[in-house]
């Protein structure tokens, strides 16, 4: 069974632009690269633990644990990873709660329990990377629940940067494969392009240029790349698209998601370095 939910922006974001192994586990944060301590650029990095101000932990704290409302046709799903449960699918809500996964990198196997069919089960394949503002998540089974996601909290208003240039690093992934990811952000003419490389099947994936929409709310900004206006190609599997957001005090992350026409087929989260003009 396949839950295609509509996008929100957890502001929040599943696209949803919102995802376990007897397989590896690794949860060391890697792949965001610190700044280079010879920039004589703006440095402003995310801030670490429990530097994260109140406002964002609070926001995020609701973000993770979003309750939607789904089409799922009377069935119940269940899918728990180490005893806490990560989604629960019933009367056409969908209840998420994605607080106990790990800071960094998590590729473990959960468990998928089918209230509506029996109380059967299956292995559940969840892979996640976790940031201070943001995240990416997949959620993968045989006949269960399938969830591909990006979230996060939008910067609030005055703390986004409105010129300069930033590169974002990080990981890209589907429910199979790891790979790489470098994004280039210029505030100024709100424009981004980027790369994915080594994703599996999907070989080298290129972000191409894109203009950002910005909308300012009442207390935050969302600066996006929208859903068909990213356009991506890949050497192995050709025209895809991609979608983003920026996250966090002065921008200090993004996730999103790497689609095929309208199918989401893998996520992606990245750390900006510093801000130089």
């Amino acid at each position: 069974m396949e839950l295609k939910p509509q996008p929100l922006l957890l502001a929040a974001t599943i696209t949803l632009l919102t995802a376990c192994g007897g397989g590896s586990d690794d949860n060391s944060p890697a792949d965001p690269r610190p700044d280079n301590p010879g920039n004589t650029g703006k440095i402003l990095q995310p801030a670490p633990g429990n530097n994260v101000p109140e406002i964002y932990r609070q926001r995020l704290h609701e973000v993770k644990t979003k309750d939607l409302g789904v089409s799922s046709g009377g069935a119940r799903i269940d899918t728990i990873l180490d005893g806490r449960m990560l989604t629960s699918l019933a009367n056409n809500r969908l209840k998420m709660n994605l607080l106990g996964l790990p800071q960094g990198w998590l590729d473990k196997t959960g468990t998928s329990v089918r209230s509506g069919w029996g109380g059967d089960t299956e292995s559940a394949r969840i892979r996640s990377y976790n940031g201070f503002y943001g995240g990416a998540y997949i959620q993968q089974s045989e006949h269960g629940l399938n969830l591909k996601a990006a979230y996060g909290i939008e910067p609030l208003a005055g703390e986004f940067p409105t010129s300069g240039k930033a590169t974002y690093t990080g990981v890209a992934f589907d429910k199979d494969d790891r790979g790489t990811l470098s994004y280039h952000v210029d505030f100024g003419n709100k424009q981004g392009h980027g790369n994915i490389t080594n994703l599996g099947r999907y070989g080298n994936v290129t972000l191409q240029p894109a203009t950002f929409r910005q909308v300012n709310e009442a207390d935050y900004v969302i600066y996006e790349i929208p859903q068909r206006v990213g356009v991506a190609s890949s050497d192995r599997y050709g025209r895809m698209s991609y979608d983003l957001r920026l996250w966090g005090p002065q921008a200090a992350e993004l996730s999103g998601k790497l689609s095929n026409t309208d199918e989401a087929v893998a996520v992606f989260h990245g750390t900006r370095g510093a801000i130089t003009e």
